[in-house]
């Protein structure tokens, strides 16, 4: 028996359905609020996905050499595919531009996945870096889910430019940003988290050690890694066989590249890291979040101009409608992939606590696809799976009599005229009807419609006549 590829699932006929009525729904809203829909190639080549993609998602894509041997990825989310088409196509159109979006996406390994392959929907707003547009969003995230009927949720806020604000006033390299952003959920763990941070930058070499003799290696991470170990490597053997140590020529060359691209001034790093570890345990609504964090700005000596863009946002926000649900500021709230440069955000079903949408900004993709110019951008998607299954607890409420399948039992080949009719006034009455086609008896056809949920099973017997078999 041929066995699914691993994490793979075939859904069955209700899923499909919950699916398709939902996208359908989220169509219709957001169509009526500007957002055109957009179809992007369920393949692209794999550099577009790694410019900015960051590390968790690029370990977690299907990638593979497509018969011309150009590497090529399964798409495992919509927005670089859209920024891309929106920068190729750039003279033609007229910004503010709002696209919706929706299709599976592929990413295996990922944490808290049931399966690899899953159904997204989502919107993007490009054009527009005012408030007003970040408003737009999130009020229009939260609508959709109210126009499922689904208005439990927690939308929670975060905001990843204050970090690069932050991090830019302390003059820190952007690798050295970098891994400060990809520790912050290490950082907001307390001690343990904050020291094991410190022990990731030492192995990393952004902190100075016993033996560090980076200002002596000024400028070698310019020289081709391949290179320097076809270097130590004759080295090696030109002077004496055991000049490296235990060490490989490899190893010792990464060594040395780790050295030379250390931080100019470690005390920085740590001191960068030690205010956003204060920083991301701030969480609560939002004017408690907001204060907390002006106030931690100002004990440090700090510019909190960082802070006024998100409270700029939260301000337009309030006269925007995002239903009943609550709203939370979340300054330790890291996505995970790396192009966002402004608010982040998810809405969290507040019964289970389940991530049902998330998105953020990100002004800065356009350039790194190759725009001349920013455009800026935001969006978000849903995970159409996760919401299915928070939704599939209605599918035993009672369903509307007149939506419940009937099945058809004609006997006599002179009948099918009067049978075929009688199916095309049922489906235009809205009804699910099933013609019987096993040949089996009446008893046996009462069986299978019992078995299915049937509403009614109708024979169409002599004459055209109709014997009903109300099975309600």
């Amino acid at each position: 028996m041929m066995e699914n590829i691993f994490g793979m699932r075939d859904p069955r006929e209700e899923f499909w359905v919950a699916l398709e009525d939902i996208k359908y729904a989220f169509a219709k809203l957001f169509s009526m609020r500007g957002y055109q829909f957009v179809e992007t190639p369920l393949i692209e080549q794999t550099e577009l996905f790694n410019r900015k993609g960051g590390g968790e998602l690029i370990s977690q894509m299907y990638s593979f050499l497509d018969p011309d041997g150009k590497a090529v990825s399964l798409r495992p989310e919509f927005t670089s595919s859209i920024v891309k088409w929106c920068v190729d196509n750039i003279d033609d159109l007229q910004l503010p531009l709002r696209l919706q979006y929706a299709g599976p996406v592929f990413r295996h390994g990922a944490i808290n996945r049931a399966s690899p392959q899953f159904h997204q929907f989502g919107l993007e707003l490009l054009g527009s870096d005012h408030p007003k547009a970040d408003s737009e969003i999130l009020s229009l995230a939260c609508a959709g889910l109210s126009n499922i009927d689904h208005q439990a949720v927690q939308l929670v806020l975060g905001d990843i430019g204050v970090y690069h604000q932050l991090l830019n006033s302390f003059k820190l390299s952007q690798r050295e940003q970098a891994f400060v952003l990809r520790n912050i959920s290490n950082l907001r763990n307390g001690s343990e988290g904050f020291n094991k941070t410190i022990n990731n930058a030492k192995e990393f070499g952004f902190l100075q050690e016993d033996n560090y003799i980076g200002d002596n290696l000024e400028g070698l991470d310019k020289i081709d890694p391949q290179y320097l170990v076809a270097l130590l490597s004759e080295l090696s053997k030109e002077y004496r066989s055991d000049a490296l140590g235990q060490r490989s020529p490899e190893e010792v060359a990464a060594g040395l590249l780790r050295k030379s691209m250390r931080g100019s001034d470690s005390g920085k790093l740590e001191q960068a890291l030690t205010v956003t570890a204060e920083l991301a345990v701030i969480r609560g609504k939002p004017e408690e979040a907001l204060n907390e964090a002006y106030e931690l700005f100002r004990q440090r000596g700090m510019k909190s101009f960082a802070l006024d863009g998100i409270s700029d946002i939260i301000g337009w926000l309030r006269h925007a409608d995002t239903g009943n649900n609550s709203l939370i500021i979340d300054f330790g709230l890291i996505r995970d992939i790396s192009y966002y440069t402004g608010i982040v955000f998810e809405i969290l079903d507040e019964k289970s606590g389940v991530s049902l949408a998330g998105g953020g900004r990100y002004d800065g993709l356009a350039m790194v696809l190759g725009s001349k110019v920013m455009i800026p951008a935001l969006g978000f998607a849903y995970d159409l799976d996760a919401i299915c299954k928070v939704l599939e607890g209605d599918k035993n409420a009672p369903q509307k009599e007149n939506n419940l399948p009937v099945l058809i039992i004609t006997k006599s080949l002179e009948m099918q005229a009067a049978t075929e009719s009688l199916i095309n006034r049922l489906i235009l009455e809205g009804k699910v009807v099933e013609l019987e086609v096993m040949d089996r008896s009446v008893s046996d056809s009462l069986i299978y419609a019992r078995n299915r949920g049937f509403n009614m099973v109708i024979e169409v017997v002599e004459n055209g006549e109709l014997k009903r078999h109300d099975l309600k």
